[in-house]
């Protein structure tokens, strides 16, 4: 039961992924400036974050297609109910 409750609330994606993206934005963000400026520059950001924010919601929908496949989400939801009724 420790293990399935550890594995509903862990990051869909562990920090150090995150990290990883977040610093390959600062290159394309910096060349976008050198070349465009800072419109260009700002541009490059936001698509960078846009796309990194799909990445994030596609992980957390395999996350809990992975979890409501493994059949024992009903555990977690039977023990929240007990213990709101115990």
């Amino acid at each position: 039961m420790d293990e399935l409750n550890a594995a509903m609330n862990d990051p869909a994606r562990p920090w150090h992924k995150r990290a990883i993206d977040a610093i390959k934005i600062i290159p394309a963000v910096g060349g976008a400036y050198m070349t465009g400026g800072t419109a260009a520059a700002l541009a490059k950001a936001l698509t960078a974050t846009a796309a990194q924010f799909f990445v994030e919601v596609a992980a957390k929908g395999d996350r809990e297609e992975v979890l409501k496949r493994s059949g024992l989400t009903f555990l977690m939801q039977l023990k929240a109910f007990h213990d709101r009724h115990s």
